[in-house]
């Protein structure tokens, strides 16, 4: 399989991004895919190495929800979301991206980890 990249989450496991991730689902139109996360190409891996929020999913606690927060024209808040499943692999544990979004909302999850900074904004 190709990956466009792979780098180290913010606790040092690999995470990868397929090729055809990218573009056959996240660049897919809408309503199936997210075209307008396509200029947070590099934003997405900040959001992987940098997370301001992680959060793990209410449905499976292999995926973690990792946020970044941004703001937009309009000097609203927007999350760049960056969706990783993690799995184990010959003794080792990878993540994959499913999906990158943008959102005005937290999803709902177990607290994984807080950037410092944001402990004083809640």
């Amino acid at each position: 399989m190709y990956y466009i990249f792979e780098i180290e989450d913010h606790t040092g496991i690999p995470v990868r991004l397929s090729h055809s991730v990218w573009n056959d689902k996240i660049l897919a139109p809408s309503p199936k895919g997210h075209p307008e996360v396509e200029k947070y190409f590099e934003e997405a891996k900040q959001t992987i190495q940098n997370p301001d929020i992680v959060l793990e999913s209410r449905q499976r606690k292999n995926v973690h929800l990792h946020y970044k927060i941004y703001n937009n024209d309009r000097d609203k808040k927007l999350f760049l979301t960056v969706v990783i499943k993690y799995l184990s692999e010959t003794n080792k544990i990878i993540g994959y991206i499913s999906t990158i979004y943008l959102t005005c909302k937290l999803m709902r999850g177990k607290l994984l980890w807080m950037h410092p900074s944001m402990k004083n904004l809640s």
